[in-house]
């Protein structure tokens, strides 16, 4: 990733954006942050829970920004649970605001 790429996207998870592209998204979305993560963060996810109805929002327990590295077991149960059955993964925390 280019330098002037992870500021912009940076900057936009900072402010609590969500970038105008991923708003014409009409299918489900899973969207999971580490239960560690900074403040930015967490707000970035509401932000994107309100932008996005059918959006899933969890944590992934006791995880900082780079979970899929810290558990590696958790995030490809993840993966499989979602893309084979499209539900998240059981252990995933939800996170405030999530429909269904």
């Amino acid at each position: 990733m280019r330098r002037e790429t992870a500021a912009a996207m940076l900057a936009e998870v900072y402010a609590g954006g969500v970038p105008a592209a991923l708003q014409t998204v009409d299918r489900p979305l899973l969207a999971i942050a580490g239960e560690k993560e900074p403040g930015e963060i967490r707000r970035s996810l509401t932000a994107l829970g309100k932008r996005m109805p059918q959006a899933r929002l969890h944590l992934a327990p006791g995880m900082h920004h780079i979970w899929s590295i810290e558990d590696v077991e958790l995030f490809n149960a993840t993966l499989r649970a979602w893309f084979d059955e499209g539900r998240p993964e059981e252990r995933l925390l939800p996170f405030g605001g999530n429909r269904a």
